[in-house]
Formats: structure tokens, sequence, C-alpha cells
């Protein structure tokens, strides 16, 4: 059931990446849009050719390459990605991305219980 006055909605033009190690990121869906417990979603753009340290969550997150080409390194294992590539990292897994071939890789991810 929606609960008014929430705006289950917001657009890339109204967020502002935030620079991390090795790439930049933007939350598009959080609590302010509805989102509850562990979910959120966002925008990432990575631009280094190295792997940023990689990351772990207690909530398994899951990826979905926009564009350009990257690596991606989820536990130990590590696979090339592009555009139309999705894939999980399951709760409690380091993982990392960055880009290859000179240009930024763009990825969608959530967070979910």
């Amino acid at each position: 059931m929606a609960n008014a006055g929430v705006r289950y909605y917001r657009t890339f033009d109204e967020t502002s990446l935030q620079d991390r190690p090795g790439h930049a990121s933007c939350v598009m869906l959080d609590a302010s849009n509805g989102c509850t417990g562990e979910c959120l979603a966002g925008i990432s753009i990575y631009h280094d050719e190295s792997f940023p340290e990689a990351q772990t969550h207690p909530f398994q997150e899951g990826f979905y390459v926009i564009e350009g080409r990257g690596e991606a390194m989820v536990g130990s294992e590590r696979f090339p990605i592009a555009a139309g590539t999705s894939f999980l990292v399951p709760a409690g897994t380091a993982h990392a991305l960055c880009s290859r071939g000179g240009a930024a890789v763009k990825v969608f991810w959530f967070h979910s219980e």
C-alpha cells in the first residue's frame, strides 16, 4: 500500500555523486523513497583500472553493468564485466570492481536482505 507523501522515485539528475576510492556513487532509492530493511539501490561509476579495497556487507548485493568494460572480484573469483552483465555478491563476501580499457564502467547496484 502506498504511503501518502512518499515519493517513490528519484532521477539521476536529482542525485550527486559521492567520491569513493576508485569510484563515485549515488543512492537512487533508500528509506526516503519507501525502501525498508536493507533495501537500497544506486549507480556507481568505476574509473580506476585497479581494484579498490574490497567491501563486505551483511546483505546481498546485485549489480547490472550499464556501460563500459571492467573486471569484478567476488570472493576469490575474478571475471570480466561489460554492458549487459549482471551478477550477485552473496552476503558477507568481499567484492570489488574496476574499469578496463580506458573508459569508466557504470553499474546499477542494489542491496537486499
